[in-house]
């Protein structure tokens, strides 16, 4: 069978760590181009639904028992309010900022949210962030990793983060109120399956 070019890159980058595979990436025109055949493609290999956007594309799957979104939506909406406090404009503060973790570490600490942000398992801070830059939710601007912005796939959490931060019901986050959960805890099995059938088939 002859796939689409780059096909295993993609197939790899989607389902490693459930990552969201951004616009600007090369391979996202490949996705985009073939969007028919590669959302066929995971639902029938995998059970995976793909989403596919103007920035960025991810795997989804009713079945997922993804606990990183809701922990996301939960640092979101710590992240919203202390923004809100100040004045600013949440959505546009989000998208454009330039975040500094000790600023974001004292947001937090001061947070109405900090309950359920302790609520987390084994959160720090640090840990947090570079699991958020491997799944390419933020992007860090210098080597000490002190700096971030968010990428677009913050999209698909935002909406859903100030909603709840602006009526200050932390205790309310829970699996029922999550936006279509990206798959964003990934086993490394999958990847080595597909690895095995996909050089099988090239033999």
């Amino acid at each position: 069978m002859a796939y689409p070019p780059d096909h295993q890159t993609i197939v790899r980058e989607l389902l490693k760590s459930g990552s969201f595979l951004l616009y600007e990436n090369p391979i996202f025109s490949i996705i985009n181009q073939h969007r028919l055949f590669y959302k066929e493609f995971f639902l029938a290999s995998f059970g995976y639904e793909l989403v596919i956007t103007n920035d960025y594309a991810y795997l989804t799957s009713k079945d997922s028992k993804d606990c990183f979104s809701r922990d996301f939506l939960i640092f979101l909406c710590g992240l919203c309010y202390e923004l809100n406090q100040e004045g600013k404009q949440v959505s546009l503060a989000i998208k454009k900022s330039v975040f500094d973790y000790d600023q974001v570490d004292d947001y937090l600490r001061s947070s109405v949210f900090n309950d359920a942000i302790n609520s987390i398992s084994n959160f720090s801070l640090d840990k947090f962030l570079k699991r958020l830059e491997r799944k390419n939710i933020i992007k860090f601007l210098d080597s000490n990793n002190h700096k971030f912005r968010f990428t677009a796939a913050v999209d698909e959490f935002l909406s859903s983060a100030i909603e709840i931060s602006h009526y200050q019901i932390s205790e309310s986050i829970d699996n029922d109120i999550l936006v279509s959960s990206p798959l964003l805890d990934n086993s490394d099995e999958q990847l080595d399956n597909f690895d095995e059938q996909y050089h099988s088939m090239e033999d």
